[in-house]
């Protein structure tokens, strides 16, 4: 991924946003306490999450998520959520962290993936102090999981990043991009040009996981398939028997599909494009002239390798 401008450069007028990483230089090892999870007003917890949590395919999750949605997408929603109020006001993630579950070692890996976030994109993630809607970043069992978008009116949102595999850089990201209001890839209205479903392999009770978005209820952002997003399924995610449960048509899409090394840099031109963010921040326009560039070179060069599979960063 190309290298972008960062700090105030690329911010809003005004110069609202802190410069990327700046609230980890004070962000105590041992947070303050804060409202417990279950101490939510209007919309409650669980409501919520029955409609807008998300299950990591990965990893088992502990039992307190049993009751919630197992990752399913009821109809509706969205890869990337259309609703204007769910994105978190200003581009800022006001964020906590539930005291007493946090080694030094576990912000050091928290602090890289959230950082990176900050440098390709406008939005900051920032400490909370009084703020009543805010993210509350909770690591115990073994689940990783987010509620997708911002959310007013209902106190802390958990995302949990709970066992050790919850905390490579890719994983955090994604739950990140969750909560920044972006869905499962492979749920676009358009997956089924990109991708084939095998659902005699899907483990019982795991088929709405894989169920399309109908047209007209997903923001796409007029941006192409993305095979090596942050944000798709591995393609053995939720197997009864081992064997694929997504396909790709595309064979170059294989090896990189379910990644979770970095988001892409299709993952991050959606985020630039959800939020927003001013040049010269990575975004719809840049893809395109990505694309314009290599198609130019590749007329230029035709026994060049196609290009069509961008891939993931």
């Amino acid at each position: 991924m190309r290298p972008r401008v960062r700090g105030a450069a690329g911010h809003a007028a005004g110069g609202r946003h802190p410069q990327p990483g700046a609230w980890w230089r004070w962000w105590p090892l041992s947070p303050s306490p804060t409202a417990p999870v279950s101490a939510v007003t209007g919309t409650s917890f669980l409501a919520l999450c029955a409609a807008r949590c998300f299950r990591f395919a990965e990893l088992q999750l502990d039992r307190f998520l049993t009751f919630l949605a197992a990752d399913a997408q009821p109809p509706g929603l969205r890869n990337a959520d259309a609703d204007p109020h769910s994105l978190w006001p200003h581009r800022e993630v006001v964020l906590d962290l539930a005291p007493g579950e946090w080694s030094p070692q576990d912000l050091r890996l928290l602090q890289d993936a959230l950082q990176d976030i900050e440098r390709e994109s406008c939005v900051r993630f920032v400490r909370r102090t009084n703020q009543t809607d805010y993210l509350l970043l909770k690591h115990t069992g073994h689940s990783c999981a987010s509620i997708v978008g911002f959310q007013e009116g209902v106190g802390p949102i958990p995302t949990f990043l709970g066992g050790s595999g919850c905390l490579r850089k890719g994983t955090i990201q994604h739950e990140m991009l969750h909560t920044l209001g972006m869905w499962h890839e492979h749920t676009r209205p358009d997956r089924d040009e990109h991708v084939t479903v095998l659902w005699g392999n899907i483990a019982p009770g795991r088929k709405p996981n894989f169920l399309r978005r109908p047209p007209g209820t997903v923001r796409t952002l007029g941006l192409p398939y993305d095979y090596g997003s942050v944000m798709h399924y591995r393609s053995v995610a939720f197997s009864r028997n081992g064997l694929p449960t997504i396909v790709p048509k595309v064979v170059q899409g294989l090896p990189l599909m379910g990644q979770r090394r970095r988001f892409s840099q299709l993952d991050i031109a959606k985020l630039n494009t959800l939020y927003n963010c001013p040049a010269p921040y990575y975004r719809k326009e840049s893809v395109y002239l990505d694309n314009l560039l290599i198609n130019l070179i590749e007329d230029s060069f035709p026994k060049r390798t196609n290009h069509n599979i961008l891939q993931a960063t």
